[in-house]
């Protein structure tokens, strides 16, 4: 999955769960999820009578500085405008596409909170060469998404089965078992994603884990040899590549917050 939205999809699944009900602050650093990200930074919005604002410099300071300023809650909203002139499942394979954002709901204003993303240095330690800053700005009349993780589940089933099947027809096998294996993780008793097994808090619901790993296996939209890279002859089959991929997309990203809003 796209680098940038796991680390969204973390800080609404870990750290919303710490926003809303306390107890010990989660080790963000050592999450799998920020792993290539040596550097992480938010400007605090202004506050007090005052008007004082400030910085953080780590996941860690800055979830305890929202809590300080009265937010109780992150929800990882999808439906926010690409940063490119794309269609949204093709824009996802570039740094800050920002096609996605954390909103932050408590006792005072709500916020939105936008993330850019920088190369630093290559030599950083463990590979951890991103920096991250984290921008708020007010949010407005945004809610957090309301799709429940039933429907979510249903959403993603249907584009999975619609592009198997699409797969199975043109000869894509490769990608079309790829599509088979995800929908099968809706149904794993043990859900166990291959990769980011700490997305989710530990105790989280089977059916988020369900979701979140099927999540994991469809993700198919990045750059040279993803999905993002087919190319189809026949204008009819293409034009369909293109509808189903973008239905697939969509309910990735309705499946997304679903899973790890409330988690």
């Amino acid at each position: 999955m796209n680098g940038e939205l796991v680390v969204a999809a973390t800080l609404a699944a870990v750290g919303g769960r710490w926003l809303r009900d306390g107890g010990t602050m989660p080790d963000l650093r050592g999450h799998s999820s920020f792993r290539q990200v040596g550097r992480f930074t938010a400007d605090l919005p202004a506050h007090g009578p005052l008007g004082r604002s400030g910085a953080t410099s780590t996941p860690e300071e800055w979830l305890r500085a929202l809590q300080e300023l009265g937010t109780s809650d992150l929800s990882l909203v999808t439906q926010v405008p690409a940063g490119v002139e794309l269609p949204a499942h093709l824009a996802a394979a570039f740094v800050n596409s920002r096609g996605w954002a954390l909103l932050a709901n408590g006792r005072g204003a709500s916020s939105i909170w936008t993330f850019r993303w920088k190369v630093g240095p290559r030599e950083a330690p463990d590979a951890g060469i991103w920096s991250v800053a984290a921008v708020s700005a007010p949010a407005e009349e945004l809610s957090p998404p309301r799709v429940g993780v039933a429907e979510a589940r249903a959403r993603l089933r249907a584009a999975l089965a619609a592009i198997h099947a699409f797969a199975v027809r043109t000869d894509l096998r490769g990608w079309a078992s790829q599509f088979a294996i995800a929908a099968a993780r809706l149904d794993d008793p043990p859900p166990a994603p291959a990769y980011r097994r700490d997305l989710l808090p530990a105790d989280a619901a089977p059916a988020r884990r369900q979701l979140v790993a099927a999540i994991l296996r469809g993700w198919v939209f990045g750059g040279m040899g993803s999905w993002n890279d087919v190319g189809l002859a026949d204008p009819v089959a293409g034009a369909e590549y293109e509808r189903l991929s973008a239905e697939l997309y969509a309910a990735l990203l309705v499946a997304l917050p679903a899973a790890t809003n409330g988690a």
